[in-house]
C-alpha cells in the first residue's frame, strides 16, 4: 500500500451527463479511478479523456461492488463519491487539511441533495451522513447490503464540517425513470 497516497473512486454506469463535473471536482487527489459497471454511453470515454484510470467491475449490489473496488486500489487513503456527487472546494480543502494530521480512520461529510436545481433541507434529506467520503484502506469496509449499504470501520470515525453536493434529480424524466427502477 502506498503511504500518503490519496485515490478517489467513482462507481459509474451511464453517467455521461454529469461524470465530467464529478471528475473535475476530484482533481486534487493523486489519482481518480472510475469503476464502471457496464456503461453503454460515453461515460468511460469521458473518464479516459480526463486522465482517469478506468476499471471494469461487475455490479453485485452496492456494498459488495464497492468492496471489490476498494480491493483494486493501492493507496493509504481512499476518497469516495458517486457520479452524481460533487466534492465542493471547501470540502476538498478540509480533507487536505485533515490529511496533514489525521486523527481518525474515516471521515463523514454531510450530503446536500438537489432536486431540479434546488437544495433540499427537509424531509429527512438533510443532514445526510450516508458513509465516509474519506477513509483509510484496511480500516473501512461497506456492509454487504445490495442497496442502501452502510459501513464498518475498525477505528475512529469523525464528521467533517463542509458539505458536498448530490445532484440527485436533474429532470422529471430522470426522476420517473429512477422511481420505475426502484419499483422493479
Amino acid at each position: 500500500m502506498q503511504k500518503n497516497k490519496v485515490v478517489a473512486y467513482v462507481m459509474t454506469k451511464n453517467e455521461e451527463s454529469i461524470i465530467g463535473q464529478c471528475i473535475d471536482a476530484l482533481k486534487w487527489t493523486d489519482e481518480i479511478v472510475i469503476a464502471d459497471t457496464g456503461s453503454t454511453d460515453k461515460t468511460v470515454d469521458i473518464a479516459k479523456e480526463k486522465g482517469c484510470r478506468v476499471i471494469h467491475v461487475d455490479f453485485k449490489g452496492f456494498g459488495p461492488t464497492r468492496n471489490e473496488i476498494i480491493n483494486q486500489i493501492d493507496a493509504e487513503w481512499i476518497v469516495c463519491f458517486d457520479a452524481d456527487e460533487i466534492c465542493t472546494e471547501g470540502l476538498a480543502n478540509e480533507i487536505l487539511e485533515v490529511l496533514k494530521n489525521s486523527q481518525a480512520d474515516a471521515y463523514l461529510a454531510n450530503r446536500l441533495s438537489y432536486m431540479l436545481g434546488k437544495p433540499i433541507y427537509h424531509s429527512g434529506w438533510f443532514p445526510d451522513y450516508r458513509h465516509a467520503v474519506l477513509f483509510r484502506k484496511g480500516k473501512y469496509r461497506y456492509t454487504e447490503r445490495t442497496v442502501h449499504e452502510s459501513y464498518i470501520c475498525d477505528g475512529k470515525v469523525e464528521k467533517l464540517k463542509e458539505v458536498f453536493a448530490h445532484i440527485s434529480i436533474r429532470s422529471l424524466n430522470q426522476f420517473m425513470h429512477k422511481e420505475e427502477q426502484y419499483a422493479k
